[in-house]
């Protein structure tokens, strides 16, 4: 799972977009830390 960079720069100033995009905070948190886990 690649995610560019725009998008990730995107999704850290507007936490509106992770509670959308994951449906919930916890799982935004969750894929946050798999995401710094594979970088």
């Amino acid at each position: 799972m690649k995610v560019p960079p725009r998008v990730f720069t995107a999704k850290s100033s507007e936490p509106q977009t992770i509670s959308s995009d994951a449906m919930g905070d916890g799982i935004g948190v969750a894929k946050y830390s798999r995401l710094r886990k594979e970088i």
